[in-house]
């Protein structure tokens, strides 16, 4: 089943139009598919490195859950760090932890290089504690992240309404600040990861890719612009993967989350902020003062969060993401 996206997100609404070619060239180095963030981010590393790069989008740049998110830049990982040291070990999630603040720096030189504007900013993280046992497993993940070296600071309920512009729901009992977290506008990341793609030799085209075969030692692609022949080929189309890898739709399974825009309103919060309501939910506050809130991912349609992380009487829905 082909899944195409029935909205047009926030962050796609608030971007630059970027015109993408549909006059596919017969070859190519190095073919990638999918225009969201790891496709632009590949091309762009690729193309530095003098590689003949084509990327190829089937509608627009960002259009999928890369345009559709809420633009956090976490170091970190996944999970709470104590839970990632019991699962990988102690070497294996400060590995990972290593990896996460490399790719932050990586990140701030390629868009001061680029000269990428994309509404980046670093005003840290802060994840509410709504319950004793939430409170008492943050304490313990801040420590530990001190104990690693790593910048991490336990609030008290009343650190956190010096944060945050409007008043406190009675559940928030504090919650775990991390300094120096990033916020960022999804779709310029990735059109300005693209644009110096291109200035660095790159080329990129809409083109929806639907069969991936041998052709020799080289692969060939069947696409709605017509047969490419690329000596690699990469998919870069996260939970599309499955309509061009049918054998890896058991490993690669698409999830589905709620994404949502409010209009414009007076500066609340100016961090990344996430809470714990049901399967996670997190939230930013954009430069112009529109809110994007996320998460409910299981939630079912009649079953909506019954806590609110912040009281205000202004949300007023945009769109749906």
């Amino acid at each position: 089943m082909r899944m195409v996206p029935e909205s047009f997100s926030y962050w796609q609404r608030t971007s630059p139009l970027f015109s993408l070619s549909t006059d596919l060239p017969n070859v190519s180095d190095v073919a990638i598919i999918g225009g969201g963030l790891s496709g632009a981010a590949t091309c762009y590393w690729l193309a530095r490195a003098g590689v003949r790069a084509v990327l190829l989008e089937r509608r627009a740049l960002a259009d999928g859950a890369t345009g559709r998110n809420g633009g956090f830049v976490r170091a970190g990982t996944a999970g709470p760090y104590p839970e990632a040291m019991a699962r990988l070990g102690p070497q294996t999630a400060r590995a990972v932890m290593d990896i996460t603040y490399e790719n932050r720096a990586l990140l701030r030189q390629v868009l001061q290089e680029e000269e990428i504007s994309c509404d980046y900013r670093e005003p840290g993280a802060l994840q509410l504690a709504l319950t004793e046992d939430q409170s008492k497993e943050q304490r313990q993940e801040v420590d530990l992240l001190q104990a690693e070296g790593f910048s991490a600071q336990w609030l008290e309920r009343a650190q956190v309404q010096a944060m945050i512009n409007t008043p406190l729901a009675s559940e928030i009992l504090g919650g775990c600040f991390l300094p120096e977290q990033g916020l960022l506008h999804s779709a310029r990341l990735v059109q300005g990861l693209v644009h110096a793609a291109l200035r660095h030799g790159a080329t990129a085209y809409q083109a929806e890719a639907s069969e991936i075969g041998r052709d020799g030692a080289n692969v060939r692609l069947r696409t709605s612009q017509g047969n490419m022949v690329a000596s690699k080929v990469i998919v870069a189309i996260n939970a599309w993967t499955s309509t061009l890898l049918p054998e890896l739709t058991p490993v690669i399974v698409p999830v589905l989350e709620q994404m949502q825009a409010y209009e414009a309103i007076d500066p609340i919060f100016s961090m990344a902020l996430s809470v714990h309501m049901n399967t996670g939910e997190y939230m930013q506050q954009t430069p112009s003062g529109t809110l994007l809130i996320g998460g409910y991912g299981s939630v079912a349609p009649n079953a909506g969060g019954s806590r609110k992380a912040c009281q205000h009487p202004r949300y007023k829905r945009l769109s749906r993401q």
